[in-house]
């Protein structure tokens, strides 16, 4: 800044806008108007040798401390994207690079608990619905990322946005710092956050969630994995000022955003609109009636109040304080194996097995309890020691391979059901999570056209009251008058999130005369069949989603099928899992080492006992076994990789065909043979092996 003793107009007019705007604010003049009205005004208040508000230099330098601070991200301070003026990349060029902003993380961003309650507050809560709204209404423009250090994890997006109350104002500046992509997980994580608006220093403004809005709805629909040719082809970046021409209000169709629906059709829209404003199911005398609604709402009060006077309407009117009952929970497996050992009794798996016994109101109140799944801190517990539904095909497979080779070493699938294994996160499971909730509303919203009444509503944890150490969580029951009760198991692959799911990209999905089936040696295909015994359901609707389209499979249960199965997760869990729990070593492999040889362990079902503790017979023809890989053993725990397509532990030690690996190339994603559809015989012809996402982009 100049030497203010000696200051003419033009002097001030070299000035930047930020410089005659701190000037002015200084000293407590206005700050608004063109560069012209502000030169003007400075040099006034020189002229007028107006002294400095100390209070209101000391808010600048509190703000100028604040913007620095947000400039600290753990510990490492990032250079000020405001003042890089070079290696910034738009989205033709920049956009396969964006981190995997789903909307998990920006539940974390509006300090939301769960992603239902951001599409619930986008839908319904006019502040959130409104973040959404400048992304949806291009109100966001063209987004920049700049990769800040090669080497580092964290990079910096960029984007101008456009006022809501007045569009020729001067458009807000945006930057978020976000956790890249890496090989090993997924990054999406937002580190900081700044707005040029009012509010935009605390980085939670409307302008900031509509810019992650922008980049999570290319990252979700599969646009950042596309090539550049292609992609400027079918993403649209918003112009720099908007090009509407003012309309008359009556011609207007007024709608709201919502997120995860597609623009509708204007012309379908003003043809509903016309036709909801000319339609009444009322008479004239009905809609006089229901002019005043206090009369109304009493007139149904005195007529219904004695047939349901429990209701909630009639609750509200006579202004009755509605007592929620607590729900009291049965203890965990670790838990009960706990408190049995802090008792100082002689822990037996007969003694365990009796205090593992449960009722219909038990497994109704952890069904209650465990609805938000994975969200649920009480699902993730409940879960600890029971082998449940995803692990199903994972646990079979190990039985066949224990039966031929006794020197199988099961530590590691033991280890996964007692939750001691630490699990990464990958682009497959971030991906699939997040569109969970998308996926459930348009199965809903689809299956409804198809089906009579049809009512679907969210499932929690459900034990198996007969053998307690089995569990399996559906996504969603459904129920209709033509086709009864069932479920739906939900997946969204990430391998083909920018393409319509069909037979050819989903694997383990074939076309059957016309018909659609499930792979019954997939792992899915085990887990629903576990989901419908738990759940006493007859169907299963596998349904395969991306933001293009979706698929459904039905699946019908097989008795002979869960019979078989039934018999191999009882073996396992009894001969392995339970000497885990009620071991004394901390160490799980030191617990499965003792159960090489079992005693006789008796149940509450004795004949079940006897048929878990038999050999599984293989039918004649078996292939051999297949003898483990000789690699050297590590003392540290290894890390544990899963499969990009089903979401499985990809092993470190294959046992059999149903375990065999493969790591791309060029991503290093790990994928099961059976998931990417690949063999011995053909891995050999190749020099290079590369997963479906990659060989598309090659």
């Amino acid at each position: 800044m100049d030497d203010l003793s000696e200051m003419t107009l033009e002097r001030f007019r070299l000035w930047s806008m930020h410089a005659l705007k701190v000037f002015l604010s200084h000293r407590n003049r206005s700050v608004n108007g063109t560069f012209d009205e502000l030169s003007a005004r400075a040099f006034c208040v020189w002229e007028e040798n107006l002294p400095v508000n100390e209070k209101a230099e000391q808010a600048e330098q509190r703000l100028l401390d604040e913007y620095k601070r947000k400039l600290e991200v753990e510990g490492e301070v990032i250079p000020d994207p405001f003042a890089l003026s070079s290696g910034w990349k738009g989205e033709g060029a920049g956009m396969s690079l964006w981190p995997s902003v789903y909307v998990t993380d920006i539940a974390k961003f509006l300090k939301c608990s769960t992603p239902n309650e951001v599409v619930h507050r986008l839908l319904n809560e006019y502040k959130q619905g409104k973040a959404y709204r400048y992304f949806e209404n291009g109100w966001v423009k063209e987004v920049y990322l700049h990769t800040l250090n090669e080497s580092g994890d964290k990079c910096v997006l960029k984007t101008k946005v456009t006022p809501s109350m007045s569009i020729n104002s001067k458009q807000y500046d945006v930057w978020v710092v976000v956790r890249k992509n890496s090989t090993d997980q997924p990054g999406g994580e937002l580190l900081s956050a700044y707005c040029s608006c009012t509010a935009g220093m605390h980085g939670t403004c409307n302008h900031v969630a509509g810019l992650l809005f922008r980049v999570e709805h290319a990252v979700k629909s599969g646009e950042t994995s596309k090539t550049a040719t292609s992609k400027l082809s079918q993403w649209n970046v918003p112009k720099a000022k908007p090009t509407k021409k003012p309309v008359k209000a009556s011609e207007i169709v007024w709608r709201k955003g919502h997120y995860g629906k597609s623009a509708a059709n204007v012309e379908n829209e003003k043809k509903k609109h016309a036709m909801k404003k000319l339609f009444t199911p009322l008479n004239k005398k009905q809609v006089s009636f229901v002019q005043d609604p206090s009369q109304l709402r009493s007139d149904l009060y005195s007529v219904l109040k004695d047939d349901i006077g429990d209701s909630c309407f009639a609750q509200m009117f006579e202004k009755t304080k509605v007592t929620v009952p607590t729900i009291s929970l049965p203890p965990t497996l670790i838990e009960l194996a706990h408190s049995l050992k802090s008792s100082g009794d002689n822990i037996t798996p007969e003694l365990f097995l009796t205090k593992l016994a449960m009722t219909e109101e038990m497994r109704a109140s952890i069904s209650q309890a465990t609805v938000d799944q994975s969200h649920s801190e009480t699902w993730k517990s409940q879960r600890k020691g029971r082998l449940t539904a995803s692990l199903f095909q994972r646990v079979s497979s190990r039985v066949k391979t224990l039966q031929q080779n006794e020197a199988a070493d099961p530590t590691a699938l033991v280890s996964t059901i007692m939750g001691e294994t630490d699990v990464r996160p990958t682009n497959a499971m971030k991906h699939g999570l997040a569109l969970e909730p998308e996926a459930k509303r348009c199965y809903t919203k689809t299956a409804k056209k198809k089906h009579l009444k049809l009512k679907t509503k969210e499932s929690g944890l459900s034990v198996y009251i007969k053998k307690p150490y089995i569990a399996a969580s559906a996504d969603l029951e459904v129920e209709c008058q033509c086709c009864g009760q069932g479920i739906c198991e939900i997946k969204c692959p990430d391998s083909i999130k920018d393409q319509v799911p069909t037979v050819e990209n989903v694997k383990y999905v074939s076309d059957h005369n016309g018909q659609l089936v499930v792979d019954k040696t997939h792992p899915y295909f085990y887990q629903m069949q576990g989901q419908m015994k738990m759940l006493g359901r007859h169907y299963c609707d596998l349904f395969v989603y991306t933001v293009h389209g979706s698929l459904v499979a039905r699946v019908v249960f097989e008795s002979e099928f869960w019979d078989d199965l039934e018999e191999k997760l009882t073996w396992f869990w009894i001969r392995f899992v339970l000497p885990c729990l009620i071991g004394d070593h901390h160490d799980v492999k030191e617990n499965v080492k003792e159960a090489r040889t079992p005693t006789k362990i008796p149940t509450l079902d004795q004949q079940t006992a006897r048929r878990a503790l038999m050999p599984v017979t293989l039918p004649n023809g078996s292939k051999k076994p297949i003898p483990p890989k000789k690699r050297k053993k590590q003392a540290a725990k290894l890390p544990v990789y899963l499969c990009g397509y089903c979401g499985l532990d990809c092993v470190d030690e294959p046992q059999s065909e149903a375990d065999q690996s493969v790591n791309c190339d060029f991503c290093s994603l790990w994928c099961h043979y059976l998931c990417a559809g690949v063999t011995d015989e053909s891995l050999k012809t190749v020099d290079k092996w590369s997963c479906g996402r990659c060989a598309r982009l090659l």
